[in-house]
């Protein structure tokens, strides 16, 4: 038998090599009307979809936009623009740079306009801002028609809320006395945040504003910084003693608490003491730091509240005060009450007292 050859041909689409049988590929050129062969189907129906487009683009070519030149898919222009500019017999006068000489209607005053403006304009820029402020309304807030601090005028909606708890004054709005009113108010606030270091609760219980969401958002508008977060949830800060000490409190029981030695002049210190305790609870050896220790009676007070109160520990803590020879008080809730023998007794109930 005869052997027959391959013939080795390039794909024109894909760019791959494949092989054909002699007389199979001589059947494919001559049904072929291009003269090309593919490797598969696929490439054969991808040059059929691109020889369809080029004969749609030859027999469509792009149209350009009678006024600007560029491509459009519209029949005539790009743009309204454009149609506008190119059906406007007087579009040529736009770019036209002559100008004339005339004499302002208010002032007198002689300037230069383009040759083309209307004789009812003929307004210097002094004389159309005159004009433009007589016909603007004034502000309500201000008083004037062009508003020196705009930015103050728009917070007019938080005015009521100063006016009803920070004593903000009425008469004041309506006349440039309003912006001195506000920064005395802003100022009063900032003080009260910042250097006195009012939390946002006692800012509501002095100022009896009833909502603490409400009073943030106020002093956000007035641009007041607010303190870092702090992960702690109760009262902290320093505290200075009577005999002039620097001391840090955790609560606020603990700051009334120490007011209340310094109206005594009674001398104390504050977690000054490391003692070591057994914890039954945990199984193991802890350490102490007592809130309060009165340095004459040589006693240990601790101060609790419902939410830090543990008895077991309490009494665990307790009993390694007593064995290292300190006397011990236990004081309890914000109004301070002692609870120490009841706690001694065991008949102390802290629900009572909450």
């Amino acid at each position: 038998m005869k052997k027959i050859n391959n013939i080795k041909s390039k794909c024109p689409i894909c760019k791959k090599y494949f092989e054909l049988l002699q007389n199979i590929y001589k059947r494919r050129i001559e049904r072929s009307k291009s003269g090309k062969i593919f490797c598969s189907r696929k490439c054969s129906a991808q040059n059929a979809n691109q020889y369809q487009i080029d004969k749609w683009r030859l027999a469509h070519p792009p149209k350009k936009c009678l006024q600007c030149n560029k491509e459009t898919k519209n029949p005539k222009f790009c743009s309204s623009s454009c149609a506008a500019l190119y059906n406007n017999p007087y579009h040529h006068f736009k770019n036209d740079v002559r100008t004339k000489f005339v004499k302002c209607k208010g002032c007198k005053s002689i300037f230069k306009v383009k040759i083309r403006s209307s004789a009812e304009r003929n307004f210097c820029k002094d004389c159309k801002r005159i004009n433009w402020l007589k016909n603007k309304r004034k502000c309500k807030y201000c008083g004037e028609p062009l508003c020196p601090k705009p930015k103050i005028c728009h917070l007019n909606r938080h005015f009521t809320i100063l006016i009803k708890y920070f004593g903000f004054k009425k008469s004041a709005i309506g006349g440039l006395k309003i912006y001195k009113e506000y920064k005395r108010i802003r100022n009063k606030l900032i003080k009260e945040y910042t250097k006195n270091r009012l939390t946002l609760t006692d800012l509501c219980k002095k100022y009896k504003h009833p909502n603490i969401g409400n009073l943030y958002h106020t002093l956000k508008i007035l641009g007041i910084i607010f303190r870092p977060a702090v992960s702690n949830r109760f009262k902290t800060g320093w505290h200075i003693t009577w005999y002039k000490k620097k001391i840090f409190y955790r609560s606020s029981y603990e700051l009334n608490y120490a007011k209340e030695l310094d109206n005594q002049k009674i001398p104390y210190e504050v977690e000054s003491l490391t003692i070591p305790y057994w914890d039954i609870k945990l199984q193991k050896e802890r350490t102490a730091h007592p809130d309060f220790y009165l340095l004459n009676s040589n006693t240990i007070v601790e101060i609790k509240s419902i939410r830090t109160y543990d008895e077991q520990n309490m009494r665990d803590r307790f009993k390694a005060f007593k064995k290292f020879g300190y006397g011990c008080r236990l004081i309890f809730g914000c109004d301070l009450i002692d609870v120490t023998e009841l706690f001694i007794k065991r008949s102390f109930n802290p629900k009572d007292f909450s």
